[in-house]
């Protein structure tokens, strides 16, 4: 509904704006209807059993862009900090290619479209194979290729540099609550079953590494930053 209703209207401004001070005026303007409109709305939401304490966070919404030119766009609550969830995965891929090489990463995930198909193996049975990197089970196993690369820490610090924001944390509660719900655990030993963890791999270690990259706390501006070091990749 945000999109359907604000992005319309980008034409108008655009055409509207001689410089690109009144161009910045003018996005955050149509920013901050966005964040209106979207707050109208936030009553919908409706959390699953992994993310019930943050029922009274529902009401929070912001939006932050971080120009190329270094100037910042927020408007809302772009520093309120909440978990990363999926959108590590992509930092994860990053740094696996960094570190293990493309030949590596992708000798076990696909670059298909979000799916996990049914395929027959060797034996005639059939198993789930992860086809990108996107997917929890294709997160999984590239988290399997760095847990034996690189210490957590580590990756916390890069990501810290990554995202330009020195205060990301692991959340405790988040991560604990994820281990307790989720039902990776058998689809890690699934995947080492398959051979898409390779055997000298620890499946423990793995997930337990996929869960606390996905249970770090961000903040909208967090993750301007990172979009503004992939934009200019």
């Amino acid at each position: 509904r945000i999109i359907q209703t604000v992005f319309p209207m980008l034409p108008y401004y655009q055409k509207a704006t001689p410089n690109k001070k009144q161009e910045a005026f003018k996005y955050e303007d149509v920013l901050e209807q966005a964040v209106a409109l979207g707050k109208t709305h936030t009553h919908e939401v409706q959390l699953p059993p992994t993310y019930q304490n943050l029922e009274g966070r529902c009401s929070q919404l912001g939006v932050s862009v971080f120009c190329r030119n270094g100037k910042r766009i927020s408007v809302g609550d772009t520093k309120v900090r909440f978990s990363i969830q999926s959108i590590s995965k992509i930092i994860t891929l990053a740094v696996a290619l960094e570190i293990c090489g493309f030949d590596q990463v992708f000798k076990k995930v696909g670059m298909e479209r979000p799916a996990i198909h049914l395929i027959a193996d060797e034996t005639g049975k059939y198993g789930q194979f992860p086809y990108n990197p996107m997917i929890n089970a294709g997160a999984i196993v590239v988290a399997s290729c760095l847990a034996s690369e690189i210490s957590f820490d580590t990756m916390l610090d890069t990501i810290r540099a990554l995202c330009m924001d020195p205060d990301i944390n692991l959340d405790k509660k988040v991560y604990h609550s994820e281990m307790s719900h989720i039902p990776q655990p058998g689809n890690a030993y699934l995947l080492e079953s398959k051979g898409y963890i390779e055997k000298n791999k620890d499946v423990e270690n793995s997930l337990h590494f996929y869960v606390k990259m996905c249970s770090l706390s961000v903040t909208a501006e967090s993750l301007a930053g990172l979009g503004l070091i992939l934009a200019n990749d």
